[in-house]
């Protein structure tokens, strides 16, 4: 069965990068990452490029806590998802707070 890992995520590329690369390797899983639109996207871009099985999105909403902006995220990273492959039969959605 293949998973589709939806991350939502603002900060600590190298943290995305290990987390991508520990849900994707071997595992013929992808990640779709949603990059918050208040943050530069392009180390996340530079972090994630060697692995073929992470897609960054293109369409990026800025997301602000506890408004409709996170639910606009989170469905465009499962439009992402489905139209990348209709076979998924998984799809689990990581967040992670900071404090």
């Amino acid at each position: 069965m293949r998973i589709a890992y939806l991350i939502l995520c603002h900060m600590d590329p190298k943290h995305i990068k290990r987390l991508t690369d520990k849900v994707t390797n071997s595992t013929g899983d992808e990640a779709f990452v949603h990059v918050d639109g208040k943050c530069d996207v392009k180390p996340f871009e530079q972090a994630l490029k060697a692995n073929s099985h992470v897609h960054i999105l293109n369409q990026r909403v800025c997301v602000y806590w506890g408004g409709y902006s996170s639910i606009e995220a989170t469905v465009n990273l499962l439009k992402a998802a489905i139209s990348f492959f209709w076979g998924t039969r998984s799809v689990r959605i990581l967040l992670r707070r900071i404090r």
